[in-house]
């Protein structure tokens, strides 16, 4: 699997267009279903990391593969808050950003196998799979930044904003997530020392 914008855009228009036959409710709908949307499509993306550290038997080399997955409950009620106060452009972009960022940089967000070989001092090698966390970082400004200028445009456009918006959030958040940093955390009870590094793509 691999992080498509298209998907979370096609999800956006859908959410969009169901938002204009609505008379009351619009912003809890929006937060629900946009923070929902925003955890599937990190969802789909792969993580692979390159590892190396200690263990109590030896030294380990190794790769590791895993998923990402936010707490779309805890995105819902910032989204919720941001809509609800009515922040304009720019304040809205940087809000939004946040929220996002925040979602993805909490903790226990990441699970990750690494599997690889460890070996002895002696020079006997075995291989070796474990269960390992992680975490991740990026900038929230990639979203901020991108966001700014969509509102700008939309300021101008006759017809089309919410097409538009649903695009230019898509390839936002896709450009926050590959410019990311995903850092394995080799810990006990498997290793004494290590790290991991990798990206979600």
């Amino acid at each position: 699997m691999s992080l498509v914008p298209a998907t979370l855009q096609s999800s956006l228009v859908s959410i969009f267009s169901a938002m204009g036959n609505m008379s009351e409710g619009g912003d809890s709908y929006l937060a629900r279903e946009m923070a929902l949307a925003v955890k599937t499509f990190i969802l789909t993306g792969a993580i692979a990391t390159v590892d190396s550290g200690a263990a109590s038997a030896g030294s380990y080399v190794g790769a590791g593969v895993g998923i990402m997955s936010i707490d779309n409950s805890a995105l819902e009620s910032a989204l919720f808050d941001i809509f609800k106060e009515g922040y304009e452009d720019s304040d809205l972009a940087d809000e939004i950003a946040f929220a996002i960022d925040d979602a993805c940089t909490s903790d226990n967000v990441i699970s990750i196998v690494s599997t690889g070989v460890l070996t002895t001092p002696a020079g006997v090698s075995s291989p070796l799979v474990a269960n390992c966390g992680g975490s991740f970082t990026s900038s929230k400004s990639v979203i901020s930044s991108l966001l700014v200028s969509c509102f700008s445009v939309m300021g101008s456009m006759p017809e089309g904003g919410d097409a538009y918006l649903a695009l230019q959030l898509s390839l936002a958040i896709h450009a926050y997530m590959l410019a990311g940093i995903i850092d394995n955390a080799m810990d006990a009870p498997v290793f004494v020392s290590g790290s991991g590094v990798g990206k979600i793509v």
